[in-house]
């Protein structure tokens, strides 16, 4: 059986510069496992253009393959299936160029960022975007 910790308080707001709460959860759970911003992961990577149609913005790159795409439930999961299959393309797209997409849902990440990150950092994605994949 696995333990796992519930953190007591999770902020309201992210602090200037880190984007959502659940965002800087996941800065922050990556900073407390060693990871050095700039040198072992990057927070905020686009590919394929910026503000054009099919760019794609990755949350965080954790070097040297693995992407996390921080996946809020109202857009990513309340918009339909045009949404969904946005998302399963840019993992495929970015699976082209050797990029690892796991998704990590908000919820899943203020419920238990530890366990989360640690599961994505080891390839598994638990997200509802992968289920019946």
């Amino acid at each position: 059986m696995t333990t796992r910790q519930i953190p007591s308080v999770v902020p309201q707001t992210a602090p200037d510069g880190y984007g959502s709460v659940p965002e800087y959860l996941v800065y922050q759970e990556l900073v407390r496992r060693g990871k050095v911003p700039g040198v072992d992961f990057i927070y905020q990577t686009h590919f394929f253009g910026v503000n054009v149609k099919g760019a794609i913005e990755v949350d965080f790159i954790v070097l040297p393959d693995i992407g996390l795409a921080v996946q809020g439930v109202f857009v990513h999961y309340n918009r339909g299936a045009d949404q969904l299959g946005r998302d399963r393309l840019t993992r495929i797209q970015l699976a082209s160029i050797g990029l690892k997409i796991i998704f990590l849902d908000e919820d899943n990440i203020q419920d238990d960022v530890q366990y989360y990150v640690g599961e994505a950092l080891n390839y598994r994605d638990h997200s509802r975007a992968t289920r019946g994949l």
